[in-house]
């Protein structure tokens, strides 16, 4: 599929950011791997890229601050540690889904 991506790129000749397709396709293979399939929408998986994306953004910035690496307590009170963790709601939230559809799939 990636290469189905880049061509519609390069048959225009236009530019475009090779990152967004490289985690696209490594999103795919993780999902088939790990999950075997999980028939996510072309939006849900930028979504699921873009969160986790921003999940490793603020746990960078949770690293740079001693005040946040004393205490988690903190960190979870702030913008940032709230943003987190309604971040990793959604990412626990597909992946729950999709273990749920593949559940399904083996009992029937």
């Amino acid at each position: 599929q990636i290469i189905q991506r880049l061509s519609l790129h390069a048959e225009k000749g236009e530019s475009f950011e090779m990152f967004q397709q490289a985690s696209m396709t490594t999103m795919e293979v993780l999902l088939q791997c790990a999950f075997s399939g999980g028939n996510l929408s072309e939006q849900a998986k930028s979504q699921y890229i873009a969160a986790v994306q921003k999940m490793a953004d603020l746990t960078i910035k949770k690293f740079l601050n001693p005040l946040y690496m004393m205490s988690d307590f903190i960190y979870n009170l702030s913008s940032g540690g709230r943003e987190f963790k309604r971040l990793c709601d959604f990412v626990h939230g597909i992946a729950e889904n999709i273990i749920k559809q593949r559940r399904q799939q083996l009992e029937s």
